[in-house]
């Protein structure tokens, strides 16, 4: 188990892109 599990890898990707789409959907609603 040195290397990372794809399956975390992308988990982690898939919650950095959520929280980065959330952030900018709070940004727009600001603006608006």
């Amino acid at each position: 188990m040195s290397c990372p599990s794809p399956i975390f890898s992308i988990s982690f990707v898939v919650q950095l892109a959520d929280s980065i789409l959330t952030q900018i959907n709070m940004n727009k609603e600001f603006k608006i």
